[in-house]
Parts: structure tokens; C-alpha cells; sequence
């Protein structure tokens, strides 16, 4: 059985003319990617035993922003 064939109501179909559900996926992707080079960001400052400087706030603060959407 393949999953087009898969019946019910779906959450975010694709169809021509709406392509919600790939935004969505993306969208994901995008923001798991935010959260683990923050996350490498913030390792690396650690492991250097350098301090965390404005732009590292900023990042955070854009971090938290972005994934409380």
C-alpha cells in the first residue's frame, strides 16, 4: 500500500495550487537547523572558555524569537 493511497483527512496536503505542507516541512527543517548551530555557537564559546559577547545575546534573543513562533 503506498502512502498516496493512504485514506482519511490529512493535516497539511499538497495540491497544485497549495503547497502548505512543504512550507511546513521546511519550516521545521529551517528551525532545527537554527537550534543546533546555536547550540554548536554556544559549545564552542564554552569550550573556548571565551565570555559570550553581544552578538551572542542577539543570536539567543533571535534563537528564542524564532522558535516560539
Amino acid at each position: 500500500m503506498s502512502l498516496a493511497a493512504k485514506e482519511g483527512p490529512r493535516s497539511f496536503t499538497i495540491t497544485p495550487h497549495d503547497h502548505g505542507g512543504v512550507i511546513i516541512v521546511v519550516g521545521y527543517i529551517l528551525m532545527t537547523w537554527t537550534l543546533l548551530c546555536f547550540m554548536i555557537r554556544l559549545y564552542n564559546r564554552f569550550a573556548m572558555r571565551s565570555s559570550l559577547g553581544l552578538d551572542d545575546f542577539a543570536c539567543g534573543i533571535a534563537t528564542v524569537c524564532i522558535t516560539r513562533v
